[in-house]
Parts: C-alpha cells; sequence; structure tokens
C-alpha cells in the first residue's frame, strides 16, 4: 500500500490495516503502470497490477462467516476491469484463490485464471526436496486445503509417513478425509505404473489386497483409496502411513513440515517442531509468516515455499514485491505470467492439481526463465 499510493508512507501498519478497513467501499487502488516480461523462447507479455484493497485479516474472516461471496464480487468486478483493458490471462494472488475457490466461482467469459496453486505446489516441492532430502516423516500444516492435500499426495514417493493437520473447522474433517484418500490414490497410480518405488509408495505395494490388484492388473486411475483405508484401519487400527488430525503435537514427528494454511496468523509454535527440522513455509507473505517463531531456534530451518526467481535476477514488478528479494516472484504472479508466454491454458486453475499438471506448470516456468527459490 506504501508503494502504491506514496500519501500512505508514514503511517505505521496498524494505521494502514485500519484504513483497509474504513475504506471498505474503495477498495479498486489505480492499476499499476505495465511490466513488460521477456521469456528466453523470445515471447514477451505485458503485466499490469489490480490492486485490491483488502487485509489477509478480513480475507479470514468472509471465510470463517461464510460470506465469501463478498471477496467474490470484488474479484469479479476487477476480472472484468482488467478483460476490458486487454487483458486475456487473470492471475489471483495473495490468499485471494483460497477465498474464490481458486477462480472456480468467477463467471467472465473471455479470460483464463488462475491462482498459482500448481506452481506453489511444484515448486514447493522442489525447494523443500533441495532443503530437506533425507526427511522419512512429512508434516503439511493445512493439509486439507487445496494446495496441502496436493503437497501431500506428490510426497507419497519420497516420505515413509505423513502427518495432516486440519483447521478443527466443521468441514475440516472431511477434508482431511480426502486429502488422506488422495494420498493413497497417488500410491496406486504410482505402484501400477511399475518402475522402482520408495516411500509410502513401496510400503503400501507390500500390502496384500495392493498386492492382489496389482496380479489383477488394476488400473492405478481406478479409484480404491477407500478400500486402503479400510484394510489399514482393520489391519493395524489406524493407517501407520498417514495421520489425519486438527493437533499440532503430531508435528514433531517431521523433519520436513509444510506451511499450507490460510490463517492471517502464524500458526506453528517452536514446541511442535522436531530437533532440526526443515519448515517450508507457503504462508510467509503480510502476516502469515511463519519465520519469528522458526528461527526463534537455532537448530530449525526456515525455508520459503511458492516463491520463484528470475534466472537472470532481474526485478519484475518490483512496485509490488518490496518484501521480497531482487528477481524474486510468488508462484501466484509467476504462474499466470508463464501460460500468457506459452500461450497454453493447460496448467490453469479449476481442475485437481495432477502430478502431471504440476510438473507441467514448472516446466513452463523453468522454460520461460524462472526457477524455484533455493531457500
Amino acid at each position: 500500500m506504501r508503494d502504491l499510493d506514496p500519501s500512505l508512507a508514514d503511517l505505521g501498519d496498524d494505521h494502514l490495516l485500519g484504513y483497509a478497513r474504513r475504506n471498505e467501499l474503495l477498495k479498486d487502488l489505480p492499476t499499476a503502470a505495465p511490466v513488460r516480461v521477456d521469456s528466453p523462447e523470445g515471447t514477451s507479455v505485458d503485466v499490469t497490477v489490480y490492486p485490491l484493497l483488502v487485509t489477509p485479516q478480513q480475507l479470514r474472516e468472509y471465510q470463517v462467516s461464510g460470506q465469501t461471496f463478498l471477496i467474490a464480487l470484488d474479484l469479479d468486478r476487477r476480472v472484468r476491469a482488467a478483460r476490458a483493458d486487454g487483458c486475456d490471462t487473470i492471475g489471483l494472488g495473495f490468499g485471494l484463490g483460497g477465498v474464490s475457490g481458486h477462480g472456480a466461482v468467477l463467471r467472465v467469459p473471455g479470460v483464463t485464471v488462475t491462482a498459482g496453486s500448481a506452481l506453489a505446489v511444484g515448486s514447493a516441492l522442489a525447494t523443500a526436496r533441495q532443503a530437506a532430502p533425507g526427511a522419512s516423516t512429512l508434516a503439511v500444516v493445512g493439509g486439507g486445503g487445496r494446495v496441502g492435500s496436493a503437497l501431500a499426495a506428490l510426497s507419497v514417493g519420497d516420505v515413509e509417513k505423513i502427518v495432516l493437520v486440519g483447521s478443527g473447522r466443521p468441514d475440516a474433517a472431511e477434508r482431511l478425509r480426502a486429502a488422506e484418500h488422495r494420498i493413497y490414490q497417488e500410491a496406486l497410480s504410482l505402484i501400477a505404473a511399475g518402475g522402482e518405488l520408495t516411500g509410502i509408495a513401496a510400503a503400501l505395494a507390500a500390502e496384500p489386497p495392493v498386492a492382489r490388484w496389482l496380479a489383477e492388473g488394476r488400473s492405478g486411475e481406478q479409484p480404491s483409496a477407500e478400500a486402503v483405508a479400510a484394510h489399514l484401519h482393520e489391519t493395524y487400527g489406524s493407517s501407520p502411513f498417514v495421520v489425519a488430525t486438527d493437533d499440532l503435537q503430531p508435528v514433531r514427528q517431521a523433519q520436513l513440515v509444510f506451511s499450507a494454511h490460510s490463517s492471517p496468523v502464524p500458526v506453528l509454535d517452536e514446541k511442535y517442531l522436531a530437533d532440526g527440522a526443515v519448515v517450508c513455509d507457503l504462508s510467509f507473505f503480510g502476516t502469515g509468516a511463519e519465520s519469528a517463531k522458526v528461527t526463534s531456534r537455532d537448530d530449525l530451518r526456515y525455508v520459503r515455499g511458492g516463491l520463484l526467481c528470475v534466472q537472470d535476477g532481474k526485478s519484475v514488478l518490483s512496485d509490488v514485491n518490496a518484501w521480497l528479494s531482487r528477481g524474486e516472484l510468488l508462484a501466484g504472479a509467476v504462474e499466470p505470467i508463464v501460460i500468457a508466454l506459452s500461450g497454453s491454458d493447460g496448467a490453469a486453475d479449476g481442475g485437481p492439481l495432477t502430478r502431471r499438471r504440476v510438473d507441467t506448470v514448472v516446466d513452463l516456468a523453468r522454460r520461460h526463465g524462472f526457477e524455484p527459490v533455493a531457500s
């Protein structure tokens, strides 16, 4: 806000938050000047930012109160304004995807809308694998969400156990159950594909019903997750591979922790983190950052997930990235850029965050000059 409106430069954070709340009817700040982004492949795109005056706290209030339709109306208005200005690819950043069904609630014809979820997942996984290559247990705080559940499912070949932590809201248990089932289904897909297996996928391949399904030639795409969950419960009492809970205590089992929640305030605390744990934070922007809690212990490592850097180090959209390092961008900004540069909407939001889709958009980003931030 200070960068976009110099008259606000002398206001402190509390005053700025109060300003945002008082200006409920004046949400549409002036658009930023277009910035040209060039790809190493020879294509170019002009990027314009359409600021929306809303805070992370307000977004959370919309979710808790069940009034996300209010912010959806604001988003619809801004997307239509962008289309009228000639934009054909629209990115929803800074938590706006989470309160708009990741763009699914918008019904604006003639544009591709993405919240950057696929690239957020792919870049965070790349960063985490580099930071914690030997982790055997993974925890995902926000494991029932769209991004959190995808992070968990796409890690079935990397770790031996996954802890899914939900919000405790009325629908959280159902979403955690769906996330657990997705983990099993992803493992079954890897098993059916053949090749060397590791992690949860390797362990599940040894379970009698899975071995029987393989012998029968069952496709990895055939839904079997509920049957796997029932077998594990009957055999072990509880799953030895997945813990689904709204309690942060089991996070202490994990060597790698993804913070993928939508809370505007930090959720993790150092007492919930194992010795030497790596925390990959996808909520680092605004007041959702977990860094202050994590960096209070010398043995913990904090890395930022969902961030990409421009390969040549040039600043892109620097006016609205004041808190990022030079050349860095959030995945929510990079994904629409690379989709526009490639002329493809195949990786846009609206469908499941499959392994293929995530790999596709990460590859697109690299082709157009963006790499996941290393730490």
